[in-house]
């Protein structure tokens, strides 16, 4: 048991949460992790309350860091169990607790990325609050996670892409944006429908600012849509465009340490090629 007996708020099947720490979570998400204990679905209140939880803030980070992360990983551990009894009435205040989150990146993305997994373990019956939350908060960088659960429910469900489409091309059209939100759902019309929404995507970039890391300009766009077979103009430099060649002028200096990916393209869960050693979707995407 904690010294600091946080957990004391919380039924004795919930504080078995905080015995499980960080590793776990390192791993691909995996329900039959979270069946031995009997979790339903009348603990989805007490669960959903703990994935809320931020009493490990009031810790001092200094002489209480490690029982402050285990604190996390038990509220982590709520959002994979609500994740596998299907609790769509968390998509909402989760998604809230995201936006308004001031936690370091590492944590940040657990909770993202079970967030994720969470929508897509509930599938279709996740469009409704997803979308009814990406035009709440259209401008907001919170756009990126709506419209990549969307993808995310379209890569285990196709028959739902219609709907998911009309979502997305309201989101291109719709006056409030985020630069990465669009370059996601432009992202994400090319993968589903190729050259089908070609002048919406022409459109978007004519009269919106587009996150270029992600997928490139139109032209890079339009080459790989077979539309065109080089390009016209030089590429507009980005934010890791420039990162790029000051890492390639320091590796210059170390032979022994050659830089092998040259390519435009970074994807989300690539090393960023800053050389923090975070995920791009957690350092530089979005910075163009």
């Amino acid at each position: 048991m904690s010294p600091f007996n946080l957990e004391n708020n919380y039924s004795t099947k919930v504080q078995s949460l905080f015995e499980l720490g960080r590793e776990p979570l390192m791993q691909r998400f995996d329900a039959k992790l979270y069946k031995p204990y009997g979790f339903e679905s009348g603990d989805i209140e007490e669960l959903l309350k703990l994935a809320l939880d931020t009493s490990y803030d009031e810790l001092d980070f200094e002489e209480q860091e490690k029982e402050s992360d285990r604190f996390f990983y038990a509220t982590v551990h709520a959002v994979r169990v609500l994740a596998m009894l299907k609790a769509t009435r968390a998509i909402e205040p989760l998604a809230m607790h995201i936006l308004e989150d001031e936690l370091d990146d590492d944590h940040n993305e657990f909770l993202n990325d079970n967030f994720l997994d969470l929508v897509e373990s509930i599938g279709e019956e996740a469009i409704a609050p997803l979308e009814k939350l990406l035009f709440a908060y259209p401008s907001n960088a919170l756009s990126l996670s709506l419209i990549d659960g969307l993808e995310k429910i379209l890569a285990r469900d196709k028959s739902q892409w219609e709907r998911v489409e009309a979502i997305l091309v309201h989101y291109l059209n719709h006056n409030s944006y985020h630069y990465g939100g669009v370059a996601f759902a432009i992202s994400a019309l090319i993968d589903f429908s190729q050259d089908k929404h070609i002048e919406l995507i022409r459109d978007t970039f004519a009269n919106k600012e587009v996150d270029l890391t992600w997928r490139g300009d139109l032209e890079d766009i339009e080459i790989e849509l077979g539309l065109r077979q080089e390009r016209s103009i030089s590429r507009k430099k980005t934010h890791i465009d420039e990162m790029r060649e000051q890492l390639d002028l320091i590796m210059s200096q170390e032979p022994t340490m050659p830089i092998t990916n040259t390519q435009p393209k970074v994807r989300r869960n690539d090393p960023c090629p800053c050389g923090s050693g975070k995920k791009y979707k957690k350092c530089c995407i979005g910075k163009s």
